[in-house]
């Protein structure tokens, strides 16, 4: 890959290196780089933003890394000519001494590790200012639209739409914006969270709904509660279970195809569960 060796060899110039995974997603390029036996990186390679959002992303995340261990440290950053065009990247040490790869099986403890770092991520994040992160991904509007769908009606979008501005509007915090399954790096010891390029004012359970679809994603369905109450204890918060399965359903519509309807069967049965009270 062009670009990458100039990268990894800033770091470990004597050093050969190879790919262990490499994770596309629809803006970033996500590598896990091993430079010796005991020498780990991750790079991640920006195909959008600007300088100045990357800049903050990796000061933001470097500030966190010091009060979180579930977030990999930030090293460097910078920019290079990556496929034919300049790329700006971050690099992230890899703590972790066996990677589980996206196809591979991921367990209810690896799962549960994610919610507990979820909760703790949030109140953390709970205690930030507004005011000291700048980035423009913070201060956009959310507009959800309609993209293709090939699940439920237009009138369930419709309503579903206009609950999520009621929800994110109704205890905004700091969110990390973007969990779904290519952001968490899941390993035997440990579940990390990554790619805060995302992050902005929100609700926390717009994260949280992007956690269940990936413990339903790996066929982990009868143990939501203990999962949201793992969560729950971990961020000192309680969850608007109503407001969490709308968002999920959401997703799934919005984001999914037609092989998540038995997802969006159980999901919608677990929301009318809370519709009532």
């Amino acid at each position: 890959m062009n670009g990458v060796h100039e990268i990894v060899r800033g770091l470990c110039p004597e050093e050969h290196y190879s790919i262990l995974l490499s994770q596309e997603g629809d803006n970033t390029t996500l590598l896990n780089i091993r430079c010796s036996q005991r020498h780990k990186l991750w790079i991640k390679i920006f195909n959008e933003g600007t300088y100045t959002e990357v800049k903050s992303e990796y000061s933001i995340v470097k500030m966190m890394t010091n009060k979180l261990t579930c977030i990999p440290a930030p090293l460097d950053f910078g920019n290079v000519l990556y496929d034919g065009s300049m790329k700006h990247y971050i690099i992230y040490e890899d703590v972790a001494t066996e990677t589980v790869g996206l196809e591979s099986e991921i367990t209810l403890e690896m799962i549960k590790k994610l919610f507990s770092n979820l909760g703790a991520l949030h109140k953390l994040m709970r205690g930030l200012n507004f005011s000291e992160l700048r980035s423009p991904q913070l201060t956009k509007s959310i507009q959800p639209t309609k993209q293709h769908i090939s699940i439920g009606t237009d009138q369930l979008l419709s309503e579903l739409v206009q609950l999520k501005n009621r929800i994110i509007s109704k205890n905004p915090q700091i969110i990390h914006g973007d969990i779904y399954r290519n952001n968490v790096i899941f390993s035997q010891k440990e579940t990390h969270v990554i790619d805060f390029s995302d992050m902005r004012i929100g609700a926390v359970e717009e994260d949280v709904a992007g956690a269940l679809i990936i413990a339903m994603e790996s066929g982990i369905k009868s143990n939501m509660e203990e999962l949201l109450r793992t969560y729950e204890l971990s961020s000192n918060n309680c969850l608007d279970k109503f407001a969490l399965y709308s968002l999920m359903l959401y997703n799934i519509m919005v984001y999914g195809k037609i092989e998540k309807k038995h997802m969006f069967d159980k999901v919608m049965e677990l929301r009318c569960r809370y519709e009532a009270r």
